[in-house]
Protein backbone atom coordinates (compact mmCIF):
# COMPACT_ATOMS: atom_id res chain seq x y z
CA UNK A 1 0.00 0.00 0.00
CA UNK A 2 1.46 3.31 -1.06
CA UNK A 3 1.21 6.30 1.27
CA UNK A 4 3.11 9.44 2.09
CA UNK A 5 3.30 11.54 5.19
CA UNK A 6 2.00 15.06 4.66
CA UNK A 7 2.54 18.09 6.85
CA UNK A 8 -0.09 20.36 5.34
CA UNK A 9 -3.24 19.25 3.58
CA UNK A 10 -5.67 21.92 2.44
CA UNK A 11 -8.78 19.71 2.28
CA UNK A 12 -8.65 18.35 5.84
CA UNK A 13 -11.38 16.14 7.20
CA UNK A 14 -13.32 15.32 10.33
CA UNK A 15 -13.84 12.39 12.68
CA UNK A 16 -14.43 9.23 10.66
CA UNK A 17 -13.38 6.44 13.00
CA UNK A 18 -11.29 5.11 15.87
CA UNK A 19 -8.29 2.86 16.36
CA UNK A 20 -8.88 0.02 18.84
CA UNK A 21 -8.80 1.04 22.49
CA UNK A 22 -5.28 0.87 23.92
CA UNK A 23 -3.55 0.96 20.50
CA UNK A 24 -0.24 2.69 21.23
CA UNK A 25 1.64 5.62 19.77
CA UNK A 26 4.59 3.24 19.31
CA UNK A 27 2.46 0.89 17.17
CA UNK A 28 1.26 3.77 14.95
CA UNK A 29 4.83 5.07 14.62
CA UNK A 30 6.08 1.62 13.61
CA UNK A 31 3.98 1.87 10.43
CA UNK A 32 3.68 5.61 9.73
CA UNK A 33 6.86 6.96 11.32
CA UNK A 34 7.06 9.69 13.93
CA UNK A 35 4.04 11.99 14.24
CA UNK A 36 3.93 14.75 11.63
CA UNK A 37 2.73 17.13 14.34
CA UNK A 38 3.75 17.03 18.00
CA UNK A 39 2.74 20.55 18.93
CA UNK A 40 -0.45 21.51 20.63
CA UNK A 41 -3.08 22.46 18.05
CA UNK A 42 -3.64 25.77 19.81
CA UNK A 43 -6.71 24.79 21.80
CA UNK A 44 -5.26 21.96 23.87
CA UNK A 45 -7.18 19.17 22.17
CA UNK A 46 -4.53 17.47 19.98
CA UNK A 47 -0.89 16.84 20.90
CA UNK A 48 0.06 14.01 18.50
CA UNK A 49 -1.01 13.68 14.90
CA UNK A 50 -0.04 11.67 11.84
CA UNK A 51 -1.22 13.07 8.49
CA UNK A 52 -1.17 10.53 5.70
CA UNK A 53 -2.08 10.59 2.03
CA UNK A 54 -2.83 7.18 0.53
CA UNK A 55 -2.20 6.63 -3.18
CA UNK A 56 -1.85 10.38 -3.65
CA UNK A 57 -5.55 11.03 -3.07
CA UNK A 58 -7.13 9.69 0.16
CA UNK A 59 -6.27 11.82 3.21
CA UNK A 60 -6.33 10.38 6.74
CA UNK A 61 -5.23 11.78 10.07
CA UNK A 62 -4.62 9.80 13.25
CA UNK A 63 -4.69 11.95 16.37
CA UNK A 64 -5.07 11.91 20.14
CA UNK A 65 -8.23 13.88 20.94
CA UNK A 66 -8.18 15.44 24.40
CA UNK A 67 -5.75 12.83 25.72
CA UNK A 68 -8.33 10.05 25.50
CA UNK A 69 -7.49 6.35 25.50
CA UNK A 70 -8.31 5.90 21.80
CA UNK A 71 -6.72 7.47 18.77
CA UNK A 72 -9.18 9.10 16.41
CA UNK A 73 -9.08 8.74 12.64
CA UNK A 74 -10.02 11.76 10.59
CA UNK A 75 -10.74 11.89 6.90
CA UNK A 76 -13.28 12.72 4.25
CA UNK A 77 -14.67 9.20 3.73
CA UNK A 78 -14.98 5.71 5.16
CA UNK A 79 -12.16 4.74 2.81
CA UNK A 80 -9.73 6.71 5.00
CA UNK A 81 -10.62 4.48 7.97
CA UNK A 82 -10.39 1.30 5.91
CA UNK A 83 -6.94 2.24 4.56
CA UNK A 84 -5.61 3.05 8.05
CA UNK A 85 -7.04 -0.24 9.30
CA UNK A 86 -5.38 -2.18 6.48
CA UNK A 87 -2.01 -0.44 6.93
CA UNK A 88 -1.98 -1.07 10.70
CA UNK A 89 -3.42 -4.58 10.42
CA UNK A 90 -6.13 -3.97 13.03
CA UNK A 91 -9.91 -3.54 12.82
CA UNK A 92 -10.93 0.10 13.16
CA UNK A 93 -14.36 1.43 14.01
CA UNK A 94 -16.13 3.61 11.42
CA UNK A 95 -18.32 6.27 13.01
CA UNK A 96 -19.91 7.91 9.99
CA UNK A 97 -20.68 7.50 6.30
Amino acid sequence: MRFERVYHYKHGGSLAGYLPEGFSCKAVSAVFGEPTNRADDGNGKVTLEWRILFAGEVFAAIYDWKGGNRFHIGGRSELAVRLVSEALGVPCEVVRY
